[in-house]
């Protein structure tokens, strides 16, 4: 489990985040990979983003870790123009191309059909998707029917900064899924605002 914070004010912004990155190995079983990972990483002078959950993603070259698939966004888009909302919509379709997760979903049901023939369970009818998960039925040893549901792993991306205005947003990218507006805007107080 990945741990991203955000605490957004007029004055300034932090964004934290855990090290741990894991992995699933060939078995399908998640292993710690790193206690030194970073998933911080800044997109221009105003807005950074934390990412959590998938951290590989194959690519022409092999597999990459998220860090590299970043600096391949900023090299490919002009960022520095770009506004809080824009650059989350932006990278939410920059990760959602890399991130087969369609392929994964439909390789999740033989899986799901051999795992329950395995503990002597009957699958029941067919599957139902829904933005990444699997929704089946099957009967257990006694034969009474129940419900069961798997997902594949997803990743989330925290964008949070400030506007060419002053005013700062956060987004939550979900994929599977989509982005996710959090939190209001807020407009910085000028200084020639009176106080008190």
């Amino acid at each position: 489990m990945s741990l991203a914070i955000n605490v957004t004010t007029s004055s300034g912004l932090v964004l934290a985040a855990d090290t741990r990155q894991c992995y699933r190995n060939l078995k399908g079983l998640l292993r710690i990979g790193s206690d030194t990972a970073s998933k911080l990483f800044p997109l221009n002078k105003r807005t950074g983003c934390a990412i959590t959950g998938i951290t590989f993603l194959p690519s022409p070259e092999g597999i990459k870790n998220i860090g590299a698939f970043v600096d391949e966004f900023k090299q490919m888009e002009e960022i520095e123009s770009l506004n809080v909302e824009e650059l989350a919509n932006k990278l939410y379709r920059f990760f959602e191309s890399k991130y087969d997760w369609k392929t994964h979903l439909e390789g999740l049901k033989s899986l799901l059909k051999a795992e329950l023939e395995s503990k002597g369970l009957e699958f029941i009818g067919d599957f139902e998707k829904e933005k990444g998960v699997l929704k089946f039925k099957f009967k257990d040893k006694t034969g009474k029917e129940q419900e069961g549901y798997a997902a594949v792993d997803r990743m989330e991306i925290m964008v949070a900064g400030f506007n060419h205005d002053g005013s700062h947003q956060v987004f939550i990218c979900n994929i599977p899924g989509k982005s996710i507006k959090q939190g209001i805007v807020v407009r910085r107080a000028k200084s020639s605002e009176p106080r008190g």
